[in-house]
């Protein structure tokens, strides 16, 4: 309880921002990005919230099993909130990303557990590719099921690395 009120103060105040900026009147090119840094805003401290509930309800049960609240989703859409969350530290060091997913893929996947990978792998990507590099996310199904790919211009990942990360 304690930790999720402050997130829905963010959440409230972040509305009440984006609400005001859609007054005002739409001929400032920085309204436009103000009003999209709100949403960025509500979509984190939402997915937070998520995070939180969960961790709290795997506590509660104190086991070792992770539980996924699986539902069908746009895959597109989900990685586009990994890009997003990591879009301005991208910027910061002239990275693009690039979300390549297919909009017509959709997945059986818990979406937040899903953003949180990404998420992770996308910071990585960021921090270890050069100035001016590509960051980019793919996806393809197949027989097997759903593959996706975040490849980057950075220096790579050692097999032994990859063993470990991948467990």
């Amino acid at each position: 309880h304690d930790l999720r009120n402050p997130l829905a103060t963010i959440v409230n105040r972040s509305e009440f921002i984006g609400n005001l900026l859609d007054r005002i009147a739409q001929d400032s090119p920085h309204i436009g990005k103000a009003r999209e840094s709100s949403d960025i805003i509500i979509a984190a401290a939402e997915r937070m919230d998520r995070l939180i509930a969960s961790t709290l309800a795997q506590a509660q049960a104190q086991t070792n099993v992770v539980s996924l609240d699986r539902h069908t989703c746009a895959l597109h859409r989900v990685v586009d909130v990994a890009v997003q969350l990591n879009a301005e530290a991208a910027q910061r060091k002239d990275i693009t990303l690039n979300n390549t997913v297919p909009a017509n893929i959709a997945a059986s996947v818990d979406e937040d557990r899903l953003a949180e990978c990404l998420d992770n792998i996308i910071q990585n990507a960021i921090k270890y590719s050069p100035s001016g590099g590509n960051v980019s996310i793919s996806a393809a199904t197949n027989a097997k099921g759903l593959t996706i790919r975040v490849k980057d211009t950075g220096q790579g990942m050692s097999e032994e690395d990859l063993e470990r990360a991948f467990r």
